[in-house]
C-alpha cells in the first residue's frame, strides 16, 4: 500500500488498475475517455464518527481504540490522511461520501493514544473498503473525488430536485420482481401505519410486522422519498411502512432487480453507483433512464469502473495475509 502511494507522490498520477470513471460532472456516464481524464484513487485508513463535518473544519480528537491508534502511527510516517465518515454505521459502503482529514497537531503518549488536531481539507467518495487484519478492526479503502455536485455545494432548490431524482431511482432498484419483502427489525418489531406521515406517531398504528415476515408491497405505487422510503403494504396488512432509514434495510427486496445489473444506492450522496465495466455501466445507466423517465444528466449516478483482475489479485493478497502469522513471513509477502 505505502509502495503504491509512493509511487502516486512521485508520479503525479495513479497506477493504471487504480483509474476510475469519468470525472466530467455533465457526462459522467460517458466510460469510453481516455484513462488520463478519470480522477486517481488513493488507499487511505477510515475513521467513522458520528457528527458531519465540512471542508475547512477543524477536528480535536483523542484516539484510543488499537485500530485508530495504528491508524494514526501509520499516517505519521506516510501521508499524514485519512478518511472521516459519518455515515451513521461503524462500516462503509460503495459510494459513501467522506472527507479525507490532514493532520496539522499529533501528540503521541507513550501508550500509543494519540492527540490530534486535523483539517477537513476535501471530499472523496469510497470505491472499495475492507478491514485489514490483525489491526483490531481497522477499516481501508480506496476512494476519489466524487464526478457528482455534492449536496453540500448545492442550493436549497438543486438539492430538493437532487432528492426528487433520487427518490426515482431508489424506487426502481429497491423494488422486489415479486413484490415481495423480507422483514427486519431492531427491537423485533416493524409498525404498520395508515397513512406515510411520521413514523415515530403510534396513534396512526394498524398492526405491527416481526423478523423475518414475508410481506407483499403494492407494485403499482413507488416507494416513497428519502429519508423513509415508505413502501404501501397489501398483504397480510393494509397499510404503510418503512421500508429503509440511515442505512438500515427495514423491507429487503426478496428478489432484488439491482443486483441483475450491480447498482448499489449510497444514501450519503444520494446517488446511484454503478459498478462494472463500461458496457456493463451503459447498459445499466440506459435502464435507469428508461425506468426513471430520467435523462442522463438528470441521473445521480456514480459509476465505478471495476477491474476484475486486478481486484482477485488485491484480494487473494489480502486472504493469503489474514492466514500467515509470523511477522516474517508477512514481511515476506508485503514485500
Amino acid at each position: 500500500r505505502r509502495m503504491e502511494e509512493k509511487r502516486e507522490e512521485s508520479s503525479g498520477s495513479a497506477p493504471p488498475s487504480t483509474q476510475d470513471a469519468d470525472n466530467n460532472n455533465n457526462s459522467n456516464t460517458d466510460n469510453n475517455s481516455a484513462a488520463d481524464d478519470q480522477p486517481p484513487q488513493v488507499v487511505r485508513a477510515i475513521f467513522f464518527f458520528n457528527n458531519p463535518q465540512s471542508i475547512g473544519d477543524v477536528l480535536s480528537l483523542h484516539f484510543f481504540e488499537p485500530r485508530y491508534r495504528c491508524m494514526i502511527s501509520r499516517a505519521v510516517e506516510d501521508h499524514k490522511e485519512f478518511v472521516y465518515l459519518a455515515v451513521g454505521s461503524p462500516t462503509a459502503q460503495v459510494g459513501d461520501v467522506g472527507c479525507i482529514a490532514k493532520l496539522d497537531v499529533c501528540e503521541v503518549e507513550p501508550d500509543g493514544r494519540a492527540f490530534v488536531e486535523a483539517s477537513i481539507v476535501r471530499y472523496v467518495v469510497i470505491t472499495a473498503h475492507w478491514v485489514e487484519p490483525d489491526t483490531g478492526g481497522l477499516a481501508y479503502c480506496t476512494c476519489r473525488n466524487p464526478t457528482l455536485p455534492l449536496l453540500t455545494d448545492m442550493i436549497r432548490a438543486d438539492k430538493l430536485l437532487a432528492v426528487h431524482r433520487f427518490g426515482l431511482m431508489n424506487s426502481f432498484l429497491r423494488s422486489s420482481q415479486n413484490s415481495q419483502y423480507i422483514v427486519h427489525t431492531m427491537r423485533g418489531f416493524l409498525n404498520v401505519h395508515s397513512d406515510p406521515t411520521d413514523p415515530y406517531d403510534n396513534g396512526n398504528m394498524v398492526g405491527q410486522f416481526t423478523d423475518g415476515d414475508i410481506i407483499t408491497g403494492d407494485s403499482n405505487t413507488p416507494i416513497g422519498p428519502p429519508p423513509y422510503f415508505w413502501l404501501r403494504v397489501i398483504h397480510p396488512i393494509v397499510g404503510w411502512s418503512v421500508s429503509m432509514t440511515g442505512g438500515f434495510e427495514w423491507l429487503e427486496p426478496q428478489n432484488r432487480l439491482k443486483s441483475e445489473y450491480r447498482m448499489l444506492l449510497s444514501h450519503s450522496s444520494l446517488s446511484v453507483v454503478a459498478l462494472g465495466t463500461s458496457s456493463q455501466i451503459e447498459s445499466a445507466t440506459n435502464l435507469l433512464c428508461a425506468r426513471t423517465g430520467l435523462e442522463r444528466t438528470e441521473l445521480r449516478l456514480e459509476p465505478i469502473r471495476v477491474f476484475a483482475h486486478a481486484t482477485m489479485l488485491f484480494f487473494d493478497f489480502y486472504s493469503a495475509l489474514s492466514d500467515i502469522t509470523g511477522d516474517a513471513e508477512k514481511a515476506q509477502l508485503h514485500a
